[in-house]
């Protein structure tokens, strides 16, 4: 199921000329699981989260560094809602086509409207290439700028 979102990514991120390397690892399920597949640290990693936006009707893509947490009252905040919960399997299989921790942070490509957390801090960022057994590792300026995400501060604290 996630091989035709990775191919998707794959072409996308090669048509607009970005610099990434792509890795093929054991299926991961946790972030955690990933950092240590990956050989890098866990604050690397890119967590794309999809949440139900319940109050406007709509799905959102969060992305959070891979050692924090989502504060659902920054998150209602950030998107003027009074109703938020992390989307159900069935929601995130139909936005996205891809199977929980599998997800890429670039929702622009399933219609999401994409909110990244302002606490990223490295240059080099992780993440899930819409499988549970490929990643991308790729500058987090680029990812940024293909993304072209809302930013908020959306960690919990720590």
């Amino acid at each position: 199921m996630g091989e035709r979102e990775r191919d998707r990514l794959l072409e996308f991120l090669r048509g607009s000329g970005a610099r990434f390397t792509l890795l093929e690892h054991s299926p991961v399920r946790t972030s955690s699981e990933a950092a240590a597949e990956r050989g890098v640290e866990l604050r690397s990693g890119v967590k794309a989260l999809v949440f139900r936006d319940v109050q406007n009707g709509r799905l959102v893509m969060v992305l959070i560094r891979g050692d924090r947490r989502v504060d659902l009252a920054k998150l209602k905040r950030a998107l003027s809602s009074s109703d938020v919960r992390m989307a159900n399997r069935k929601e995130l299989l139909e936005a996205t086509g891809c199977e929980p921790g599998s997800v890429h942070p670039f929702g622009n490509l399933f219609g999401l409207k994409v909110i990244m957390d302002s606490g990223f801090d490295v240059e080099t960022v992780n993440f899930n290439a819409g499988t549970l057994t490929n990643s991308v590792n790729m500058a987090l300026e680029e990812m940024v700028r293909l993304i072209g995400p809302s930013m908020a501060d959306l960690a919990a604290p720590q």
